[in-house]
């Protein structure tokens, strides 16, 4: 990246972000896990003079730009969980209690995907009826191959 577009991101950041935006940073790849969140304490600088970077809140040390989401107006809680199937939380929106919708996969999901959750193509209750079907199933089979 040339030093005038650097120059250029950290100044379109400063536009658009003041001090305090909440954010979400990743002190990895950026959209590896939930990230942390925080708000910024700084406006936008570059570091080394080549890479564009900013304070936050909970970290210790600046955070390169390209690892920080800035949360979408009107949000309380900037962490959004990544969808269960592609694994990125860019196109998720909640869609009411505790359950959200990725507008990539066209999926609805749970706020624990990491317990078992519930998550299908369609509808997230789908998993359990499935269940419950299989086992009535199975109840039905045994009773008659016992007679």
């Amino acid at each position: 990246m040339s030093t005038r577009r650097q120059k250029s991101e950290v100044q379109t950041f400063n536009g658009l972000n003041a001090i305090g935006t909440p954010v979400r940073y990743w002190r990895g790849v950026k959209g590896d896990g939930d990230g942390q969140a925080g708000k910024t304490t700084s406006e936008a600088f570059l570091l080394g003079g080549h890479t564009p970077s900013i304070f936050i809140d909970t970290c210790r040390g600046a955070v390169a730009l390209s690892h920080v989401e800035v949360c979408r107006k009107g949000e309380d809680s900037p962490l959004l969980p990544s969808c269960p199937k592609c694994k990125r939380r860019k196109d998720v929106s909640e869609a009411g209690d505790r359950m959200f919708y990725c507008h990539d996969c066209k999926m609805q999901f749970d706020d624990q995907p990491n317990e078992g959750g519930d998550h299908d193509d369609k509808n997230p209750a789908r998993r359990l009826e499935r269940e419950e079907e299989q086992r009535q199933r199975g109840r039905g089979a045994g009773v008659s191959a016992d007679r």
